[in-house]
């Protein structure tokens, strides 16, 4: 396999960066009163105060955040079809 192949959008790597991506941003949601900041390994939304609403959003850690999670996803099912 090589490097174009290996990033190759499919639809299985789609649904397991999707499966990645999305469970943990939602268990940040659930877990605290109140959520301070979300996203891994890139905090990309941060609440700057309770009282008020003000937060601030980094657009360039949520892109990087995907792309991080689209390379484990290309990496896990490339480990797939080579055991395959």
């Amino acid at each position: 396999m090589n490097f174009k192949d290996f990033l190759k959008p499919t639809i299985w790597k789609i649904i397991l960066m999707i499966i990645f991506f999305a469970p943990i941003h939602l268990l940040q949601l659930a877990i605290g009163f109140q959520v301070t900041s979300v996203g891994f390994p890139y905090r990309f939304y941060h609440s700057l105060s309770t009282a008020t609403f003000t937060y601030d959003f980094n657009l360039i850690f949520l892109i990087i955040d995907i792309i991080f999670w689209y390379l484990i996803s290309c990496l896990i099912i490339s480990l797939i079809k080579k055991r395959t």
